[in-house]
């Protein structure tokens, strides 16, 4: 099925007033390409972005509601990923939004577009900041936590700029390498996602950069070399940030905006795969729904840790046992050792 993009420039223009009211949803930007030639600009990255499946028709829309641009002033970081089998006509949908301290998402909108190259996360991007400026809400963006699609991070630093730390979704890497395991020998493949899994808990740079050479020696020793030179081309190198200690209260994975994907999917479109004219309505309805789950305190964005009463209990078990700690004072941090286990100071 074609798409009509004069039926979609004319819903665009219909909703684009920003209106009074919080929770009302609008068109916060959109682009209309009517050129049926599908050639990439001089500046658009080929990398691994599916092709266009809309004769080379390109479009490009951002719904949202003032009370979700307000929420993305409360976070340095963005959380951005596509999803499919929503639209009849095959387009993503594409999802950006923060995470508070409790590592609940926050979407910021819905974008539709006719394709997730990196042009597209450009706009979705430079969309956000546009309409913030326009409500007065300050951005801080810092961080981006996505999969290793090159056309978000092309994007994100295209827009935002170079030296921003960019987080690699450690579900992926866990999945992605899981598929590689037929490079380890049999008998040794529970051993290394047991070692993985521990290397993914360092605590900090230092201490991952020094477990990642111990991880390397151990499995070359054990002549795992294949999967060696596999982890070294794609996980210790380009895509190596996806240990906890890569950035204090940061979720080091994408598992909370794919959760809406699915929510979408089960309570918003019923898994029916709904031509784009009615999905578009269906989005305006979507975002309101979720802005007053803000307005109604059914949603509320944690700026402080919630501390459960399992983990107060731990905490006072574990003080009990005067176990002997020691610290180091880094100019922005601190680090606290104790003994393992049942030791209760540190063996000389």
């Amino acid at each position: 099925m074609k798409i009509s993009l004069g039926v979609f420039e004319q819903f665009c223009i219909d909703h684009k007033e920003i209106p009074d009211d919080e929770d009302k949803g609008f068109v916060a930007a959109y682009y209309v390409d009517y050129d049926e030639n599908d050639e990439l600009d001089d500046d658009e990255d080929v990398d691994n972005d599916t092709d266009d499946e809309n004769d080379g028709k390109k479009f490009r829309v951002f719904l949202t509601t003032k009370r979700l641009i307000k929420n993305a002033s409360k976070s340095n970081k963005i959380h951005a990923d596509a999803t499919y089998k929503l639209i009849f006509e095959g387009c993503p949908v594409l999802m950006d939004g923060n995470t508070d301290l409790d590592r609940h998402f926050h979407p910021f909108g819905i974008y539709v577009c006719s394709n997730e190259k990196t042009k597209d996360f450009i706009f979705i991007f430079k969309a956000l900041i546009d309409i913030a400026k326009k409500l007065n809400v300050e951005l801080k963006i810092e961080i981006l936590i996505s999969d290793a699609s090159e056309a978000i991070r092309n994007a994100f630093i295209s827009v935002f700029g170079e030296g921003l730390l960019i987080i690699m979704c450690w579900a992926h890497v866990r999945r992605n390498v899981v598929k590689k395991l037929h490079l380890v020998e049999e008998e040794y493949q529970e051993e290394v996602m047991i070692d993985l899994d521990a290397l993914q808990l360092s605590s900090s740079t230092e201490i991952f950069d020094k477990a990642k050479e111990l991880f390397i020696k151990k499995w070359n020793t054990k002549k795992q070399k294949d999967f060696i030179n596999y982890m070294q081309e794609m996980w210790f190198s380009t895509h190596q940030n996806w240990y906890e200690g890569i950035a204090n209260n940061t979720p080091s994975q994408n598992n909370a905006l794919e959760s809406y994907n699915l929510v979408i999917k089960k309570e918003d479109t019923f898994r029916e795969r709904m031509p784009l004219s009615r999905f578009l309505r269906q989005c305006l309805e979507t975002v309101e729904k979720w802005s007053k789950q803000y307005a109604y305190n059914d949603k509320v964005f944690i700026l402080t840790p919630t501390i459960e009463l399992q983990q107060w209990t731990k905490a006072y078990q574990w003080a009990k046992g005067n176990k002997a700690v020691t610290s180091k004072i880094f100019e922005d941090k601190t680090e606290f050792y104790c003994p393992s286990k049942k030791e209760i100071r540190a063996q000389e």
